[in-house]
């Protein structure tokens, strides 16, 4: 797959969550990528003397398959960097891009089971996947486990839901690790092995897919192997 730099202006910016936003890239030229692989995006930060250029990796949240866009679910993480640099961006606003990279990639389409264990921003490359699979009428059965400190911080709710209602093949299970006193009728807790088992159509056959911080995909890989049986070879891994 071609690696390749590109300047690209921001067409749409879509606040999601209090600390994240859904940002629409309009692409002048054809990019080749595979679903769950990430871009090197730049951007120029600080003022005067301090005033500089950084590049850092986000997962691209967009199918191949939306044709002439590129998106990115990105959560800022502190008052200076890039992050909250493209969090507070405007339409219009242009950046460099450098990629695709990454094995992290959804690639064997004759897969009859797709299981996608994600926490926080790791929604990102599953989001692609998801909206690949199922935009492409494959035959796989994809299952989404997302795991968020609070309801608050689910991101694309509603189209993770109209995702749900338009694919049969598409099912999402959410679960909050710090309810508070907000009124929560879901699971509750990290992504466990039980709640793989109360929900997963199938474990041994089942193609898996992690994203989230290291402590997280650790936890999920241990879990997978040890508690479930899942071979190492079913088990692709993204950390940030």
């Amino acid at each position: 797959m071609e690696i390749k730099t590109l300047n690209l202006k921001l067409k749409t910016i879509e606040k999601d969550t209090p600390d994240t936003v859904l940002l629409t890239f309009e692409l002048n030229e054809e990019l080749e990528f595979s679903p769950g692989q990430f871009m090197m995006i730049e951007g120029v930060i600080g003022e005067g003397e301090k005033r500089k250029s950084i590049k850092r990796a986000y997962s691209i949240a967009s199918s191949p398959k939306d044709k002439g866009i590129l998106q990115f679910l990105i959560k800022q993480e502190g008052e200076k960097g890039l992050s909250h640099k493209l969090v507070n961006s405007k339409e219009g606003d242009e950046y460099g891009f450098t990629g695709p990279f990454g094995k992290f990639a959804f690639e064997d389409i004759s897969v009859k089971n797709v299981i996608l264990l994600a926490a926080g921003s790791g929604l990102a490359p599953m989001r692609s996947i998801s909206r690949y699979i199922t935009s492409t009428n494959l035959p796989a059965e994809v299952q989404l486990f997302y795991s968020v400190r609070k309801p608050i911080n689910i991101a694309r709710k509603q189209e993770l839901e109209e995702l749900k209602e338009k694919y049969p093949n598409f099912e999402f299970v959410v679960t909050v690790t710090r309810p508070d006193e907000t009124v929560w009728h879901g699971e509750i807790g990290r992504i466990n092995a039980s709640m793989i088992k109360k929900y997963a159509k199938s474990i041994d056959d089942s193609l898996f897919f992690i994203c989230g911080t290291p402590g997280m995909v650790r936890d999920m890989v241990n879990l997978l192997q040890n508690e479930l049986g899942v071979s190492q070879d079913n088990i692709n891994m993204e950390q940030w």
